[in-house]
């Protein structure tokens, strides 16, 4: 027989019995395929991970192959909170998960030991509520992929990825988002708040441009939320409040074409022309064109800072000309209020304009400023610092000086993007807040109560206007559950920086609390869920009397979710809605701000079971609904609610329902090592049965 006959003969038997024709061969391939795909599927598919097989909560963390922090760390006092350090929380540990799977495996972990799962985006909660006392954090900080879609103008993003990598990210691609300034907030945050920016008034809200969210829910089940899958929890997500309904990991976003051109501008006044500037700004900036947005700041010069943080200041951007923003300027009145000052103006790219409000000076050029990667703060004790005392009209008084940017804290070194130099550390601010919005314009009797309080403006303190309207006000205000839309004028945010010291931050305390008092009276009722204000829940916002003095090492065990969505407070949540927290529905037409003095002098009580609709308004009774179809036994908390105990035990493992899941479907699976064994021992079988001809594979 010759050597092609041969080869000829031994062709045949393979294509009968081994070769890609063979049965035998597609068979084994398809067992291969299969059981590998099970084996991957089992590190993806929270479905087979059994916390109940762990012995503690610290183990089964470690199982979900997510990076951990204990209270025996060295780590643990800088791991323990976010950018906002006033109320001191201690919880159990603080994990860092890398995905969506290791999410829900904390969920599960968090579940099965009894101790809240608690997630955390920037850090950025005014009262700590990213971070609760035997809690365990699931920093979400890594999860900060971006993936553009040219052709759809989408982008997939991750749950922990914050706003000024997000937007340097973007901006490479030649696109943008609409969203807030500030590099360290967490995109998740600002979400879960609504998502005012710069461009609001002329695009909506950051919330109003998510086609899609991947959200880890109570079960610990990874689930996808949109227009048309669980469109109420889609809904919720928006404006709702952040971590209450579940933990977000991925945004599908609708992008903008980055902007090429915009005018970044600001002009100042000495701080005595504070009446004259705030009767001008208030008659025209809400009512002004859509492109055009100007922010009013007024600061109080501290020790250490530059003098362009000192005074008044009027800064913003303007998507249309130059010749349209001059005139614009000129009609407004606001370069005529003294001759002191001038508007300075800057036509900016996108990222420019953006970093032009950062850094020490106005400048096109602080683009690296955003560059502050994924662990972006400083030592937790790096900002605690007393200045010396600065003498106001009537007080005394001394305090820290929160600085955001500074040189000695060195630079940023996790996550950065190539391209930019790395942005400084971002140091810790000790601050509380306060929020609250207006129907219309302010009365000349409302303006001088405000320039009175002005006029005590403690060291470190701020007081900031935001212009609202536009396309908003053309928006239902259950457009989303961020209900800040019709009959709203302007924001008003007033916040000091403290000291942590009790006794010397009293009379600190005792001045931002007289805007509630005073100023609060004449808002609309409504406060921004990003700035939640524990004293809005405790009824101080609304007790003149109340003490004006308040600990900075609170056990973070109430807040404002606390009135929300607990159902066995005092008084249900339809009476507290009908209160309304002292403002009525029919008072947002109002022009001369909305609720009147009368209206919202309420008892504490009422007040702190209607911190609900201070927040979400007529949106809160649905979200009332949502919270407990997706989280029954309050799971998701960022602080301890009546579902938990002060331990932090959830009891967990003896209820049933959505809230909770129980280990016995997981247990009931095959593991790992059995499904790796038996993959093994058929690779093993096809490849004994076609080894003969595997050099024709």
């Amino acid at each position: 027989m010759h050597d092609e006959d041969v080869s000829t003969a031994t062709k045949n038997k393979m294509t009968k019995n081994g070769s890609l024709m063979s049965p035998l061969y597609w068979g084994c391939l398809g067992v291969i395929i299969l059981l590998l795909s099970v084996v991957i599927g089992t590190n993806t598919v929270s479905a087979d991970f059994s916390p109940s097989s762990f012995k503690s909560v610290e183990d089964c963390i470690k199982g979900t192959g997510s990076n951990i922090i204990l209270s025996s760390d060295a780590k643990y006092a800088d791991a323990r909170s976010g950018e906002r350090i006033r109320v001191s929380t201690f919880p159990k540990a603080i994990s860092y998960p890398s995905n969506s799977t290791q999410v829900s495996w904390l969920v599960k972990c968090s579940i099965q030991f009894s101790f809240p799962p608690v997630p955390r985006n920037g850090g950025h909660s005014s009262e700590g509520y990213s971070s609760v006392n035997n809690s365990i954090v699931i920093d979400l900080s890594y999860i900060d992929f971006v993936s553009v879609d040219k052709s759809s103008k989408t982008a997939w993003v991750g749950g922990g990825i914050r706003l000024g990598p997000l937007y340097l990210k973007l901006d490479k691609e030649g696109f943008t988002i609409v969203s807030g300034l500030h590099p360290t907030i967490g995109l998740s945050g600002i979400i879960g708040s609504g998502g005012w920016g710069l461009q609001s008034r002329k695009y909506g809200t950051t919330g109003d441009h998510v086609y899609e969210a991947e959200v880890v829910n109570a079960n610990g089940d990874i689930i996808t939320a949109n227009k048309d899958s669980n469109s109420d929890l889609f809904w919720a997500l928006r404006g709702g409040g952040g971590g209450a309904y579940g933990i977000v990991t991925g945004w599908r976003l609708n992008l903008i074409e980055a902007w090429k051109d915009i005018i970044a501008w600001h002009i100042g006044y000495p701080v005595q022309f504070a009446e004259k500037v705030i009767s001008v700004w208030n008659k025209w900036a809400w009512k002004e064109r859509d492109d055009m947005t100007a922010i009013l700041t007024i600061t109080h010069p501290g020790p250490g800072t530059s003098e362009h943080d000192f005074g008044i200041k009027i800064r913003g951007h303007f998507l249309g000309t130059k010749s349209e923003f001059d005139k614009i300027v000129l009609d407004s009145g606001i370069d005529s209020i003294t001759q002191l000052t001038c508007i300075e103006s800057w036509v900016c790219d996108n990222m420019g304009a953006r970093a032009y409000f950062l850094g020490d000076t106005y400048s096109c050029g602080n683009v690296d400023l955003f560059n502050i990667g994924n662990q972006p703060y400083a030592s937790y004790n790096y900002s605690i610092g007393l200045a010396e005392s600065i003498t106001t009209s009537s007080n005394s008084l001394t305090t820290t000086y929160s600085v955001t940017y500074n040189g000695n804290a060195g630079n940023v070194t996790s996550g950065v993007i190539d391209g930019y130099k790395p942005g400084p550390v971002q140091i810790r601010e000790y601050e509380k807040s306060k929020s609250m919005y207006f129907s219309g314009e302010l009365t000349a009797e409302q303006i001088k109560i405000i320039v009175a309080l002005i006029n005590d403006l403690p060291n470190g303190a701020f007081v900031k206007f935001s212009p609202y309207a536009g396309i908003l006000a053309t928006q239902a205000n259950d457009m989303t559950a961020f209900r800040h839309r019709k009959n709203t004028a302007f924001h008003l945010e007033v916040g000091i920086a403290l000291t942590g010291n009790s006794e010397k931050d009293s009379a600190f305390y005792g001045w931002i609390r007289k805007w509630d008092t005073q100023v609060r009276v004449f808002s609309n009722g409504f406060s921004y869920v990003g700035y939640v204000d524990s004293d809005l829940v405790t009824g101080t916002a609304f007790s003149s009397s109340s003490s004006s003095s308040s600990s900075s090492s609170s056990s973070n065990s109430s807040s404002s979710f606390n009135s929300t969505f607990t159902s066995s407070s005092s008084s249900s949540t339809s009476t507290s809605i009908s209160s309304s927290g002292g403002t009525s529905s029919s008072s947002n037409g109002t022009s001369g701000g909305g609720a009147s003095g009368s209206s919202n002098s309420s008892s504490s009580s009422s007040t702190s079971q209607s911190a609900s609709y201070v927040y979400f308004g007529e949106n809160s009774p649905r979200l009332v609904v949502i919270k407990g179809k997706y989280d029954s036994k309050n799971i998701f908390t960022n602080s301890l609610t009546q579902s938990l105990n002060g331990n932090g035990d959830c009891n967990c493992t003896d209820k049933s329902g959505p809230g909770i899941r129980s280990d016995a479907a997981a247990t009931a699976k095959p593991s790992n090592y059995l499904i790796t064994f038996v993959w093994a021992v058929s690779l093993t079988f096809c490849v004994f049965k076609v080894n003969r001809y595997t050099m024709f594979f």
